[in-house]
């Protein structure tokens, strides 16, 4: 067969996948989506199916990861100078540092002087050594402002990895682990207003590993 009528027939065959009234949607909706399965559909057309499927996973994959390092941390409850903080999505390697980041921002721009951060940690359902260490200089950033961090909400199955290590059992015997936010945040009230209680010292987690 000839080379032109086979690129022929593949063309068609590709061709005929595209939804055309699917792209316009698309367009109309989500310039992000359209551009992404234009570009999909073209490269389909130019280069074969097997290359497109691979550009789409690759920059579906690339997306999620964007979207996944955004910080999305929330306050929940502020009183008697007790902040709680609730993140929406788990920490992992790529974002456990922005986080932290964004954490700071929001204990520095309280409107009343904070003397202890209460995290809800919730979607943390896999702990690893990169996200400790996280939550130790956490922990330590805010012990040079004079705020206590209180961990609340852990997953058991994340309590487990985190007890492991001797800066989480210290935060742990010092009454600075909790069920939930708001157990914590009226713990934290409660607590001595001394900020150097229960700290725990730079190196602990590694000596752990």
């Amino acid at each position: 067969m000839p080379e032109a009528t086979l690129a022929a027939m593949v063309f068609v065959a590709v061709a005929g996948l595209i939804n055309i009234p699917e792209l316009v949607r698309w367009a109309r909706i989500s310039r992000v989506d359209f551009w992404i399965a234009l570009s999909v559909a073209i490269i389909g057309l130019t280069a074969g199916l097997l290359p497109a499927v691979a550009i789409g996973v690759v920059v579906t994959l690339i997306l999620v990861l964007r979207e996944l390092n955004v910080p999305k941390a929330r306050v929940v409850g502020q009183a008697r100078g007790v902040l709680g903080v609730e993140l929406d999505r788990g920490l992992y390697t790529a974002n456990a540092q922005a986080n932290e980041r964004r954490i700071l921002e929001i204990v520095g721009g309280a409107q009343e002087p904070i003397r202890a951060l209460v995290l809800g940690l919730e979607q943390q359902e896999v702990m690893t050594i990169t996200v400790l260490d996280a939550l130790a200089e956490l922990d330590r950033e805010l012990a040079t402002q004079e705020v206590t961090l209180h961990l609340a909400g852990l997953p058991a199955a994340a309590v487990a990895v985190a007890e492991r290590t001797p800066w989480f059992t210290s935060l742990r015997s010092a009454g600075r682990v909790h069920g939930s936010v708001r157990d914590g945040m009226d713990a934290a009230a409660a607590a001595p207003t001394d900020a150097s209680d229960g700290a725990v010292h730079p190196g602990e987690v590694d000596e752990a590993r």
